[in-house]
């Protein structure tokens, strides 16, 4: 028969009450188990006989016995530890829990990371050396609060980092100041118009879906889900709950990323406006929008506002930075002034987007397109050397230029003349684009529709 335990027992029977004992194995394990803090049992020669579980959310390790912890300590903040240490094994008091008036004194120190990184900490220490049960010292601390990571972000945003720099240390600030969790930071890349994680942030499960689509909707609100009572697949169990809070340009109703908060406890998200987690959500969104508006500008500079192909600046340094051997094409379009003077330059700027399109949809999906200006159009295909291949792809984008484009409802034709160089890996580049210039020359010379291939050098 079994037994089920009521109010007033413990499972197996045994009476419940405030006086009763708690099983030695509980309180380690409890002890053990408080996020945020932690706690090592040191010999006298300061090697780590004992460590609490929180070792590995708190630092990132997973065996630290038999270590000694001086070597985890930062160098800067050696001497200090070491005084502190050596005044508590010497002369400390023993460590008597329910003493109202003593306290323990705390020490602040830099421990190493798994990762390579540094967690400021308040430590304690209390000699337990004499007591025939222990004979150990006790270390137990937590993370300090302080805003080390926070000017650290702020440091970074003065030098102009990005979000991969920027981003990961807001993470980090987020979890060292609110206990139990792992925060990932996920912004817009214009790259993929998507949401990416920063660095650092990738082997945390991605979040719900309904969740991000809850705070794009709102861009106003913060978000949470219970994991244990709605199952999600592929979080690990030890996470009960994950929140989503939108980061929001400043001074527009635009939603550029979210910070995702995933927590082993589950509880309700209450912080005010001017704690880390908030003030980590306003610096994330400066990042980001500051790497938007430069990415805007260099994209600005390097392309032609009319066709969106990079434009002669941003060509010539994709010219100079391949490191391989290509094919440059140089285009140039044949009857395109008679467009302009009889229709107009609107219609010349329809008919050269429309070009633009054309030859893309051409050549290859990693070939670079440009416009270099006026109606002179060129292509960079890396590792292409064949001479009959590229021949083949300069008729091909001959004939698609070629079809009548139509402009207002009516048709009108353009053609075009092809000049294409040929640059092995180590040639110097302007040799290249003068070889590819010198081949177009000749094929607008010998009448229109014509492909000129230059000679090697």
């Amino acid at each position: 028969m079994s037994t089920v335990a009521t109010e007033d027992e413990a499972p197996g029977g045994a009476p419940l009450s405030a006086s009763a004992p708690v099983p030695p194995d509980r309180l380690v394990a409890a002890f053990s188990r408080a996020y945020g803090h932690f706690s090592v049992l040191l010999d006298a020669s300061f090697n780590v006989l004992w460590g609490s579980e929180t070792l590995t959310p708190v630092f990132g390790w997973t065996d630290v016995v038999g270590r000694n912890i001086v070597e985890l300590i930062h160098p800067d903040d050696l001497d200090l530890v070491l005084g502190g240490i050596v005044y508590h094994s010497e002369h400390a008091e023993e460590y008597r829990q329910f003493a109202d008036t003593w306290r323990p004194d705390v020490t602040t120190m830099r421990v190493a990371h798994a990762d390579g990184s540094w967690v400021r900490c308040d430590v304690s220490l209390f000699n337990h050396l004499a007591d025939p049960d222990i004979g150990a010292l006790l270390a137990t601390g937590r993370i300090s609060d302080d805003r080390t990571d926070m000017a650290l972000a702020i440091d970074l945003l003065g030098s102009g980092a990005g979000p991969c720099e920027v981003l990961p240390v807001l993470a980090r600030l987020v979890d060292n100041t609110i206990d139990g969790v792992r925060s990932q930071v996920m912004w817009w890349d214009e790259t993929t118009d998507w949401l990416v994680a920063a660095p650092g942030c990738e082997e945390l499960p991605s979040p719900p879906a309904s969740l991000i689509a809850s705070v794009l909707r709102s861009g106003e609100i913060e978000s949470s889900i219970e994991l244990d009572l709605v199952p999600y697949p592929g979080v690990d169990t030890d996470f009960k709950a994950v929140w989503v809070l939108p980061i929001v340009a400043p001074g527009r109703d635009l939603v550029v990323g979210c910070l995702v908060v995933w927590s082993r406890l589950r509880l309700p998200l209450v912080t005010g406006p001017q704690q880390p987690i908030h003030q980590a959500v306003r610096l994330a969104s400066l990042a980001i929008v500051d790497h938007h508006a430069k990415s805007a500008l260099r994209w600005e500079a390097s392309h032609d506002p009319l066709t969106a192909l990079r434009n002669r600046a941003g060509f010539h340094t994709e010219v100079a930075s391949i490191d391989v051997g290509c094919a440059l094409f140089y285009v140039d379009l044949d009857d395109f002034k008679i467009i302009n003077d009889r229709l107009g330059h609107q219609a010349g700027d329809a008919v050269l987007v429309e070009v633009a399109r054309r030859i893309r949809n051409v050549v290859r999906d990693h070939d670079t397109v440009g416009r270099l200006g006026g109606d002179e159009f060129a292509v960079l295909c890396p590792g292409l050397l064949d001479a009959e291949v590229a021949t083949d792809i300069a008729g091909r984008l001959i004939e698609s230029v070629s079809r009548p484009i139509s402009v207002g409802g009516r048709p009108v034709a353009v053609g075009a003349s092809v000049g294409i160089a040929f640059g092995e890996r180590d040639e110097e580049r302007g040799s290249l684009v003068r070889r590819a210039d010198e081949a177009l020359y000749r094929a607008k010379a010998a009448g229109k529709g014509h492909v000129v291939v230059a000679t090697t050098h």
